[in-house]
């Protein structure tokens, strides 16, 4: 199931790729970014809560560099690399560095006025959106209740507090 999240993820990134052209040709407005972003992340999300949580971190950290000074694809990647994150919110997180290295590298004025456009629409807009259509995680009531000193010692699968719980079972003969 995963993998067909990444597929269609990166399958929508090379499309925008493909919509902007090379370097020197007019990019497509910030809106159509930020709509890239979020869908990106709403699409890779889905089914992750502990990464979705690991997002909701990362995305102010990458809106507060955006009001910066430099503002080339490097910076904006290396605020993932100064967080402790799962490698998968990292590849989610480096789509949309890569999404935004597009538009950077499609744009010919390369001001900070003219950059932070695009900057803002992917890494503030895009991903709050994105962010946004993700429920945050609630606390799920338990069965019964747990005496003091007595240990829990399964979960149930599919639930979002313990996201890669595996199912186990008699043993087939």
């Amino acid at each position: 199931m995963r993998t067909n999240i990444w597929i269609r993820t990166a399958a929508l990134v090379a499309m925008v790729g493909m919509l902007t052209g090379c370097a020197g040709i007019k990019p497509l407005e910030p809106a159509f970014y930020a709509a890239g972003a979020s869908a990106a992340l709403s699409l890779s999300l889905q089914h992750s809560p502990v990464l979705a949580a690991e997002m909701r971190q990362l995305q102010p950290l990458a809106c507060s560099v955006v009001t910066g000074t430099n503002l080339v694809p490097a910076a904006l990647s290396a605020v993932s690399q100064q967080q402790p994150i799962h490698s998968e919110t990292l590849a989610i997180y480096n789509i949309l560095v890569g999404l935004y290295t597009v538009a950077f590298n499609a744009l010919g004025d390369t001001s900070q006025e003219v950059v932070r456009r695009y900057a803002e629409a992917v890494f503030c807009e895009g991903m709050r959106n994105g962010l946004m259509t993700i429920p945050p995680p609630t606390l799920l009531k338990a069965q019964k209740k747990v005496k003091k000193g007595e240990a829990v010692t399964a979960a149930v699968l599919g639930d979002p507090q313990w996201p890669f719980a595996k199912m186990y079972g008699p043993t087939m003969p």
